[in-house]
Formats: C-alpha cells, sequence, structure tokens
C-alpha cells in the first residue's frame, strides 16, 4: 500500500491491487451461494412434490437470503449463512448419523463455503451495534 501526502491536505492512500480484488470477493461468494440456494430449492421443490424431505427447499432459500445479503455487503449474510449450516449439520447427523463416510459428502463443501463466508465478511463496527442496545439485545 503506498499513501501519499499533499501539501495542506490529510494523507490519502491508495488502494493496492489486491484490496481492489478482494472488495469483489463478497459479491462474487454470495453471487456463488445465490446460485445454489437457487438450484437448491428448485430441485429441492421438484423432490417434495415426488414426496422426498423439503430441507433442500428450506437450505436453498435460506441460501438465497445468506448471497443477497453478502452481494450487498451486509454481515447479516454470514449470520445468515452460518444458520444454514448449523441447519445442514442437523440434518446430516439426522439423516446419516456419525457414519464419517456419509456426513464427508454433506458436509465438506459446505464448510468451505462457511471458511470462505468468514474470510469476505465485511468487518463488525461498534455501531452496528447500537441498534441492539436500544431494543435490549446488547
Amino acid at each position: 500500500m503506498t499513501s501519499t501526502v499533499h501539501a495542506g491536505s490529510a494523507p490519502t492512500v491508495r488502494a493496492s491491487e489486491l484490496q481492489r480484488y478482494l472488495a469483489w470477493s463478497p459479491a462474487l461468494l454470495g453471487g456463488v451461494v445465490a446460485l445454489l440456494g437457487l438450484i437448491l430449492a428448485g430441485g429441492g421443490a421438484y423432490l417434495a412434490w415426488l414426496g422426498g424431505s423439503l430441507y433442500y427447499v428450506l437450505v436453498g432459500a435460506m441460501l438465497l437470503a445468506a448471497g443477497y445479503l453478502m452481494i450487498k455487503g451486509r454481515i447479516a449474510g454470514l449470520y445468515t449463512y452460518v444458520g444454514a449450516f448449523a441447519f445442514t449439520c442437523f440434518w446430516a447427523f439426522w439423516e446419516a448419523g456419525l457414519s464419517g463416510w456419509q456426513l464427508i459428502p454433506r458436509l465438506v463443501g459446505p464448510f468451505v463455503l462457511l471458511i470462505l463466508a468468514i474470510l469476505v465478511a465485511p468487518p463488525t463496527r461498534p455501531d452496528d451495534w447500537a441498534g441492539c442496545a436500544q431494543v435490549g439485545l446488547g
């Protein structure tokens, strides 16, 4: 990162190429998550119509919401994805039990996306919690 100081003004900082690239990463990941959500919700609706589980419809809707919020740069996108991941863990253990070979395909992909979501999540600021304190949540 380079900084430039002009006479009589505050220092300015120029964004490096890496910073500009990383600025797009939440939106890119959000797009991928939303696309996966759309696929899961659509395919899950068909499976549910055939008498299958509603899991795919529900988690697809959660991923659509998480992806949208990530694209918008909201920390709620991460929290929504964490909820979808927790729901997936519950479903995976309920369906497969403690069988590691059955859990791997159900959890590894969502876990990798969870790590990426954590890495690209916008930082929380103290003023993000100001509204929570006013309603007794903070």
